[in-house]
Formats: C-alpha cells, sequence, structure tokens
C-alpha cells in the first residue's frame, strides 16, 4: 500500500480550482524538487484522491475536445480560403 501524499495547502486549492500546472509550481516551490518529480506527486495525489477532483477532470476532458472542434474548423476555413484563393472555385 503507498503512503497517502501530502501536498502543500497552495497546490491543493489550485488543484480544487481546476489548476495542474500551478499546483505543481507550488509543489516544487515547498519541497525543492524538480518539475519531473513535482508532476509526479502532484498525478499520485490526484490519483488518490479521485471523488474530490473528478469535476475538474471531466471539464478538463471537455475542454480538450472544444479545442479540437476550433482547430478541425479554422482548418477547414483555411483550407478552403487557400484554395478559394489559387482559383479553385472559378469556372
Amino acid at each position: 500500500m503507498t503512503t497517502p501524499v501530502q501536498l502543500p495547502p497552495d497546490a491543493i486549492q489550485a488543484l480544487e480550482q481546476g489548476q495542474t500546472i500551478r499546483a505543481i509550481k507550488a509543489v516544487r516551490q515547498h519541497r525543492q524538487l524538480g518539475l519531473k518529480e513535482s508532476k509526479a506527486l502532484v498525478e499520485q495525489y490526484l490519483q488518490q484522491n479521485p471523488e474530490r477532483f473528478a469535476h475538474f477532470r471531466a471539464a478538463q476532458t471537455q475542454n480538450a475536445a472544444s479545442s479540437q472542434r476550433v482547430i478541425w474548423l479554422l482548418s477547414i476555413i483555411f483550407l478552403v480560403g487557400l484554395m478559394w484563393w489559387q482559383g479553385w472555385f472559378s469556372g
């Protein structure tokens, strides 16, 4: 069994606000650890407390899907504009 991870209060507060990067920075500052170690601690904390942060994980997943849709839409607009500029639509 793994020992429960204890994070500084400001790291937990950042996680409660859905700001994982800010939480990692707080762990780095308080524990004097490297980026990789701090990230691992934050991820372990999230795994040990899934019910507490489940709504943020769902929101992050939804935001990622929305971003992908925007990128696809902009790509299509760009391609259509490029085709128009190249004269593909002129009779």
